[in-house]
C-alpha cells in the first residue's frame, strides 16, 4: 500500500522486459527513459503516439496493437499501467500481484510498487529528487536549482573518477592515503576547470596532486 517511506534504488534494466500498457503521451514519456537505461520494452496498446511508432519502425520498442488482455505480462520484469481507464490499470495491477512483478499504476498511487523520481543526468553521475510522491512540483522547483549547480562538466569530473579507480588501487596502496587523495581530488577546482575545456591544466593538477600522495611513503 502506499505510504510515506521509499527504498531509494536505481534499477539495472540492461535487457530486461519491461511493459508499457497504452500508448499515449503518458506512456511514450515512460518509455522513453526505460529504453535510455537499456531495457526491453514492449508496448502494449490499441493505437500509439506518433513518436512511438517511429521507435517501433526503428526496431528500438516492440508494439503489440490490441487491447491489453490477462496474460500479456508473462516474463517482464516492470510493468506499467498508462492507460486512461481506471478499470484496464486495476486489471494489470492483479495480474503484477499474480506474478510478483514491480508495478507502476499511473495516478493510482496505492498500487504503484515504486515511484519514478525527477532526474538529472550528467552522464554517469545521475541525481535524483523525489517528495515521496507529495508534490511533484517541488522536486521539479529543486531538481532545477540543483541542474544549475551540478553542470555537465559534472559528468567529466564523475568518468575521470571512474577511469583513475584502478590506477589509484594501484600507484597509492595504503587506504589512509588513498583517501587524502580522493578528498583532495574532491576539494580541488577540477569541475571549474572542466567547465572551461582546460582538460590539460586537470592533467596537470591530477599528476601533482598524484605525486604529493605517492612520494611521501
Amino acid at each position: 500500500m502506499h505510504h510515506d517511506s521509499y527504498y531509494p534504488v536505481l534499477l539495472n534494466l540492461s535487457g530486461r522486459t519491461c511493459i508499457v500498457i497504452g500508448g499515449g503521451i503518458v506512456a511514450e514519456r515512460k518509455v522513453l527513459p526505460l529504453l535510455e537505461a537499456g531495457g526491453s520494452v514492449s508496448v502494449i496498446a490499441l493505437s500509439v503516439t506518433e513518436h512511438l511508432r517511429e521507435l517501433w519502425q526503428e526496431n528500438k520498442i516492440t508494439v503489440i496493437n490490441r487491447a491489453y488482455e490477462h496474460g500479456d505480462l508473462k516474463g517482464a520484469f516492470l510493468v506499467i499501467a498508462a492507460t486512461d481507464s481506471s478499470a484496464v490499470n486495476k486489471s494489470v495491477y492483479e495480474e503484477t500481484r499474480e506474478l510478483a512483478i514491480l508495478a507502476d499504476i499511473v495516478d493510482e498511487p496505492s498500487l504503484c510498487d515504486f515511484i519514478v523520481p525527477s532526474c538529472i543526468r550528467r552522464g554517469p553521475l545521475i541525481i535524483t529528487v523525489s517528495t515521496s510522491g507529495k508534490s511533484p512540483c517541488l522536486s521539479k522547483k529543486i531538481r532545477k536549482d540543483l541542474e544549475k549547480i551540478y553542470s555537465e562538466a559534472y559528468g567529466h569530473f564523475a568518468s575521470l573518477l571512474g577511469n583513475m579507480r584502478e590506477r589509484v588501487q594501484k600507484e597509492i596502496p595504503v587506504p589512509e592515503k588513498r583517501k587524502n587523495f580522493w578528498e583532495t581530488l574532491m576539494e580541488s577546482n577540477i569541475p571549474e576547470l572542466l567547465k572551461e575545456g582546460k582538460h590539460r591544466e586537470v592533467e596537470e593538477l591530477i599528476e601533482e596532486i598524484f605525486s604529493h600522495y605517492k612520494s611521501e611513503e
